[in-house]
């Protein structure tokens, strides 16, 4: 890994530069923040199915690779939004 770090995955380590996440990146940064907090939400305990129907819902499609720039932004928001409401619930049961 190229030790720099991004904005997402567990332990935020996506192997992107953090200039990928900042809206000015690049369409495969999009993607591939995608499927980091796709990555993150499932060790979070959501099911498959769970996130597909996010991401369908806000994209309308759920396929990953099939999403344009702006789309992975905004999904890529929501996944985010879920991440950090998935680790509000985990931390009240605690």
């Amino acid at each position: 890994m190229s030790g720099r770090r991004g904005a997402g995955g567990a332990n935020g380590e996506t192997g992107l530069p953090p200039e990928a996440f900042s809206g000015g990146g690049y369409m495969v940064a999009g993607r591939d923040r995608v499927r980091a907090l796709v990555r993150e939400l499932r060790q979070l305990g959501y099911y498959e199915f769970q996130i597909r129907e996010i991401i369908q819902e806000i994209a309308g499609t759920a396929d990953i690779d099939k999403l344009s720039s702006e789309a992975a932004q905004k999904v890529g928001a929501r996944l985010a939004e879920q991440v950090a409401f998935a680790r509000r619930c985990l931390n009240v049961q605690s």
